[in-house]
């Protein structure tokens, strides 16, 4: 009998709870995944079976549909009701409207349901180390804040304690969502809540589609190419899509299209083993993820500089590569050049709503002018350091503001997330929608601000982190008789439903 890495087995049952979160249809979807996984569908149905047994104390992660009460076959009218709450609750956490400063409506929901969605955290791998570290982070920024010697703004320090801990929530909520919803149908609802959002403010906005629409469309379309299961629509469609984020004048955007097509065209390549994975392989898929970034971006510098993109692009991006010596990203992310001098300079961090010093404008200033960048402007001045600390980047704002804690939550959420994608690329499951967010969440994680792409990156870690299989222990056990010729078919089609004396037999250890 073929033996199977407990990753292989972890991959292979997050999918098929993923894939039928219902229970209604285990049998076909199972027998898919195996085509993938190379995981017989019999024993994989046994696996599930298995996982759900383990976790029917505290309600299974999938729940399986129920029988009413006329004898027809269909969700029970309490998990409709549950559904129907997921999906409003994804609705409002990508609108998230302010009710009262500092409190949006995504801080009341999760606040309100921690009771449901604090006991699934257990289930999903590294959602408990995420959520320990985000409150640490607080404790660290409270601390700063009463050792430290800047002077502080409470407002500011009230609203970003309060965003860190929205953030975390919103993680745990979009993880009990999955046990109840597919991931597409996630994707579906939390992008419209963004475009709801973003309709309402587009009016008023210089460019609609860089701040407002663009990033709920394509999730949209991206979660809705999704149920084809075929990589060449999706591939197009984020191609697409990003031709029109180029033509917005959104070039990071750009970038992460071209490479969640890549991604998801080189998944469809046939391999020749769907069993296994060890550190060399993952070493070899963090090198290829690494190598086509850098083949994207080293391509996108090119098509911007030589003027194929647009007279405005090329004139934007000619004027960055010299101001940053020949890097683009340097120059257009000026940020970071003061984030690491303002890290020399002072590295426990300066606690939240620290007000920045004259000292630390001119540490910042000098180190941008050293590698050629103009730091004299408004965005320097009024931005960056214009009352309180904004470098633009989840990862340096994190420490800035909550210390060595910050840093260790964003690095920790960093690993959990990377090491997810990482598994969905080797099991060639990860979907064009799920790298996009995937690929720009850890863009913002190095050039986002943490006020503005520190909900997206909780979002998309909550989609992107897989369950966590418990693991058994081999004991002896002795011998079994035979079975009878006549129940060997009925085994090896897979366990029937559980009842509470949970009668589904366990796979092979």
């Amino acid at each position: 009998m073929r033996r199977h890495t407990v990753e292989a087995r972890e991959r292979a049952v997050q999918l098929l709870l993923e894939a039928d979160p219902g229970g209604r249809g285990r049998r076909a979807a199972s027998e898919r995944i195996a085509r993938r996984t190379g995981v017989g569908a019999a024993q994989l149905r046994r696996w599930a079976a298995q996982h759900e047994l383990s976790h029917r104390t505290g309600g299974p992660p999938a729940a399986p549909a129920g029988r009413s009460t006329t004898g027809r076959r269909g969700p029970a009218p309490s998990l409709t009701l549950v559904r129907g709450a997921a999906l409003a609750g994804l609705v409002t956490a990508g609108a998230s409207p302010l009710l009262a400063f500092p409190v949006t409506a995504t801080t009341a929901m999760v606040a309100g349901l921690l009771p449901v969605w604090l006991p699934h955290l257990g289930r999903w791998r590294g959602a408990r180390l995420v959520s320990v570290l985000g409150v640490a982070a607080v404790l660290g920024g409270l601390v700063l804040q009463v050792t430290g010697t800047h002077d502080t703004s409470q407002r500011v320090a009230t609203a970003t304690i309060v965003h860190l801990l929205s953030a975390v929530g919103l993680f745990g909520f979009v993880l009990w969502t999955r046990s109840v919803l597919p991931v597409w149908l996630i994707a579906v609802a939390y992008g419209g809540g963004i475009l709801v959002n973003g309709a309402l403010d587009s009016a008023a906005s210089p460019n609609p589609w860089k701040y407002e629409l663009g990033l709920a469309v394509t999730t949209i379309v991206l979660a809705l190419a999704q149920s084809t299961r075929r990589s060449l629509p999706p591939a197009v469609a984020v191609l697409a899509l990003g031709v029109v984020w180029a033509a917005q004048d959104t070039r990071s955007a750009l970038g992460i299209s071209v490479l969640t097509a890549v991604v998801v065209l080189w998944q469809a390549v046939p391999r020749r083993s769907a069993v296994g994975r060890t550190g060399w392989s993952r070493l070899a898929q963090v090198g290829l993820l690494a190598a086509a970034s850098y083949g994207v971006y080293a391509l996108a510098t090119s098509l911007l500089t030589s003027g194929l993109l647009g007279v405005t692009l090329q004139q934007r991006s000619a004027a960055q590569v010299a101001q940053g010596n020949g890097s683009l990203l340097v120059g257009a992310r000026p940020e970071l050049t003061a984030s690491l001098a303002l890290l020399a300079d002072t590295p426990a961090g300066f606690g939240p709503g620290a007000v920045p010093e004259r000292g630390d404008v001119m540490i910042a200033k000098a180190a941008m002018a050293q590698v050629g960048i103009s730091p004299d402007n408004g965005y320097v001045d009024e931005y960056m350091f214009g009352g309180h600390f904004e470098l633009h980047s989840v990862l340096a704002d994190a420490w800035v503001n909550f210390g060595w804690a910050g840093a260790a939550f964003v690095i920790a959420l960093t690993c959990v997330l990377l090491n997810a994608l990482l598994m969905r690329f080797a099991a060639r499951t990860a979907s064009a929608v799920l790298t996009f967010w995937s690929l720009y969440s850890l863009w913002w994680i190095g050039f986002g601000p943490l006020y503005t792409n520190l909900p997206d990156v909780a979002f998309t870690l909550g989609i992107a982190v897989v369950a966590a299989v418990p693991r058994t222990r081999t004991r002896p056990q002795a011998p079994r008789p035979p079975l009878p010729a006549g129940r060997h078919a009925a085994v090896d089609a897979g366990p029937g439903p559980l009842t509470p004396g949970g009668r589904g037999r366990p796979g092979p250890r």
